[in-house]
């Protein structure tokens, strides 16, 4: 049986865990932040130095999320609950037409009587 010679890995090698690559995207899920790279930048770095010692640099870290896509997915699945009726509900005002450009608006089409409604601009 020939065995197949073994690969050389170039660069350095991955100094940080799995485990620690899915909580700083955990992480970044639950705090604030807009983006990652803020985020990775600022608190992991110098606020988390205790607990993520040998911290890669942003690209390189970039370049480390994907071995932990799968472990994470996985870990979703397990942590997910069952669905139970509605689950999200957004309750932030949708925007309407101003009154006063409905008459210009080309894809608002108003009933004649508009000016004769309880509530102005609801086509309830």
């Amino acid at each position: 049986m020939l065995l197949s010679p073994a690969k050389s890995h170039r660069g350095p090698s991955c100094c940080i865990a799995i485990s620690e690559i899915m909580t700083i995207l955990v992480m970044f899920q639950m705090s604030r932040f807009r983006d990652f790279k803020n985020f990775y930048n600022g608190f992991p770095k110098f606020y988390r130095k205790d607990c993520f010692p040998k911290l890669p640099s942003y690209e390189r870290f970039v370049h480390l999320m994907s071995r932990a896509i799968f472990s994470l997915i996985i870990f979703t699945q397990i942590k997910a609950d069952r669905q139970k009726g509605v689950c999200y509900i957004d309750s932030s005002c949708l925007p309407d037409c101003h009154l006063k450009r409905s008459k210009r608006h080309k894809t608002f089409d108003p009933p004649q009587n508009m000016e004769k409604l309880p509530l102005a601009g609801s086509l309830a």
